[in-house]
């Protein structure tokens, strides 16, 4: 009988097994975020990701640079949102990016130490509260951590690589001068991969967050940790990286001095981020790297223990072991840092730390050299983790601006007004009253403390206050309306969204 199978070089065959083996945590990460993805209301971020996505491509822009953002993320969700503007279809981008985050974590282990690693940090990246949280949000984090994890993709093959790390890239080989051999074809090839996927990943990162200059500080002084070589590869592989990071500062030009006017304003003005004390920084860690709030439980030893055993695995490749791991705490450390000088420290901005250290604990799972440990591990990881998952899906972290609406709606009447606290409740109200899709009620909404919005509520036979934070405004225009009109009915949700309903036809 003929055989039709057609022959596979060695590496076309771990680039299949790779791309097999990912396909388990891309799917249970993908089926994670589209669980109940659409269930919650958006909150007031995703509202401002909804409002300004909607608003004509030069306004989005300036606005985004106005409030010290990247336009990136906003214009590409301009785009989207024509295919739907309800919760999900604006989360969407988010949970896809999320489950492809979850196939790069993956190939990371898989490079770090092959695909039973590859396996265990794909499924703990899929299986993380936080990257879940993160990638069923209409944000730009989830697609960030994508960008990131595939730049470290690049960075660590070229470390685990160290002869292919040196070929001359396209445009240097005349620095040569011939003191420098090229290695073999096969893998100067592949290293040009690699440096493309670093380099569109940092690329695709700088452009979706201005924090992501913290993440390029992180890879060039990895790329010092893997320059931990001999000499004529030593500086083939550095002057590879200044040619990449031409590249790479070329893509960004277009940008650059905005985001440098951006850094110089930021630096003076206000930011809701305040210096994170001791118990905050303990608090981000466990979220980032061990899927469960308690640093005590078995789950939090179980990856603690297996990423440190994972090291040693690595103590016979130095450069590799160095640059994994620093790039695993780099970005807390770094943003805490900055922070002395301006906070600006927030777990969300540094998802892309987790993917090295899940690498890190599946090279520990690896060093058990049999086909089932991984799948036994990845399935003790998530029966330990599912608790924390549950509580995640059913805790109200977003918003019930829903509920809110539902609840108008039941008790309007003709000629009833809306008065929003300040222009965020107005800006929500606005997304469930009168979005393009599917609009839940059809009132008018006037922001209270407008000197208009006063004049039309004494004629109308109903009216509301919605209050989301009681700030110092809202206490302020709550108190102006009892004592103008009669209170009828008071509702708060979730300790948060707050209704007032009042009579304008009869005095308190």
């Amino acid at each position: 009988m003929p055989d039709f199978r057609l022959p596979l070089t060695s590496l076309q065959r771990r680039i299949l097994t790779t791309l097999a083996l990912a396909l388990v945590p891309g799917a249970l990460a993908l089926g994670l975020r589209l669980h109940r993805l659409g269930r919650e209301s958006l909150w007031l971020d995703e509202g401002f990701s909804w409002s300004r996505a909607r608003m004509p491509p030069s306004e989005l822009i300036a606005d985004a640079i106005a409030a010290h953002h990247n336009p990136s993320y906003f214009l590409l969700l301009h785009y989207w949102q024509r295919l739907g503007d309800d919760e999900f279809m604006l989360r969407l981008p988010s949970a896809l990016t999320g489950a492809l985050a979850a196939v790069a974590s993956a190939a990371l282990g898989t490079i770090l130490a092959g695909p039973a690693a590859g396996l265990t940090a794909g499924v703990l990246f899929a299986l993380s509260p936080l990257q879940v949280q993160f990638g069923q949000e209409a944000r730009m984090y989830a697609p960030l951590s994508l960008c990131a994890t595939l730049a470290m993709c690049g960075l660590l093959w070229l470390a685990a690589q160290p002869v292919a790390a040196a070929c001359p890239l396209p445009g240097t080989a005349w620095l040569r001068r011939g003191w420098l051999s090229a290695p073999a074809a096969d893998g100067c090839e592949s290293a040009r991969w690699a440096w493309a996927a670093y380099v569109t990943g940092l690329i695709g990162a700088l452009y979706l967050h201005n924090t992501s200059a913290v993440f390029a500080l992180a890879g060039a002084v990895a790329a010092l940790f893997i320059a931990i070589r001999p000499f004529r590869m030593r500086l083939g592989f550095l002057l590879n990286f200044a040619a990449a990071n031409l590249v790479v500062l070329a893509g960004w030009a277009p940008y650059l001095r905005t985001e440098l006017t951006q850094a110089a304003r930021f630096s003076e003005g206000y930011f809701w981020a305040k210096l994170p004390a001791e118990q905050d920084l303990i608090n981000s860690a466990r979220e980032i790297y061990l899927l469960t709030a308690d640093l005590d439980s078995a789950l939090a030893l179980l990856l603690l223990l297996t990423a440190a055993v994972g090291l040693v695995s690595l103590r016979k490749r130095p450069e590799l072991l160095l640059a994994t791991l620093w790039l695993a705490i780099a970005g807390p450390l770094l943003v805490y840092l900055v922070s002395l000088y301006k906070p600006i420290y927030g777990t969300r901005f540094l998802l892309w730390a987790a993917p090295p250290f899940f690498a890190l604990v599946g090279a520990g799972v690896a060093t058990l050299r049999h086909w089932l440990t991984p799948l036994i591990f990845c399935g003790v990881v998530a029966w330990l983790a599912q608790p924390a998952l549950e509580r995640d899906y059913e805790r109200l972290t977003k918003e019930p601006w829903r509920e809110v609406i539902w609840t108008l709606r039941s008790r309007a009447v003709p000629g009833a007004r809306v008065l929003a606290a300040t222009r965020e409740e107005a800006m929500m109200l606005d997304y469930y009253m009168h979005r393009r899709s599917h609009p839940l009620l059809e009132l008018p909404v006037e922001v209270a403390r407008r000197r208009n919005a006063w004049k039309q509520a004494r004629d109308a036979p109903r009216l509301w206050l919605v209050d989301r934070k009681r700030g110092t405004r809202s206490k302020r225009a709550e108190a102006e309306l009892k004592q103008r009109f009669r209170l009828v009915w008071d509702r708060s949700w979730n300790k948060n969204v707050r209704v007032i309903e009042l009579d304008p036809s009869s005095g308190p």
